[in-house]
């Protein structure tokens, strides 16, 4: 059976505990590809499984902050895909069309890729999605910006760090 350690603010120290909101993780430290016999693949930072490579992807992403934005004035959703955007701008304010890179806050896929890959550390793609929000902040309306670095995750994110 393969040991298990938990990730907190203070760096790696053994537990068998699971906390889901600003406090500590259980992970196992077997790799994040697959849970011996289920042909599951293990979410890296929480006990979540995915069927499917892509729904790993998508959920180890939960774990950062909003990495798409709305280009409408005065309109502060955040959200992490793009398809999730197009609904939203065909919902709230009956736009349809296609997506614009500019829409994205930061490169969430590379940081979702090294987190899988066991390149990089929560806390580190959290500091660098967080440099990724403030430097776009900068570049967009006041409102948003204003919004952006009060909370920098974006409603609804999991916090485990």
């Amino acid at each position: 059976m393969a040991s298990e350690n938990v990730i907190s603010p203070g760096g790696l120290a053994p537990s068998k505990h699971y906390h889901r909101q600003n406090t500590a993780v259980t992970i196992s430290t077997l790799p994040a590809e697959t849970v011996s016999g289920s042909g599951k693949l293990r979410c890296p930072l929480c006990p979540n499984l995915s069927a499917r490579s892509q729904e790993r992807k998508r959920h180890v992403h939960l774990h950062l902050p909003c990495c798409v934005f709305c280009p409408e004035q005065d309109c502060l959703w955040r959200g992490d895909r793009k398809d999730t955007l197009q609904g939203h701008l065909g919902r709230k304010h009956g736009i349809s069309g296609k997506f614009d890179k500019a829409h994205y806050i930061y490169d969430a896929k590379e940081l979702v890729t090294k987190l899988i890959d066991g390149d990089i550390t929560l806390s580190e793609a959290t500091k660098r999605a967080k440099t990724g929000v403030y430097a776009k902040a900068e570049a967009v309306e006041t409102a948003k910006a204003v919004e952006w670095k009060r909370d920098f995750r974006g409603p609804k994110r999991k916090v485990l760090e």
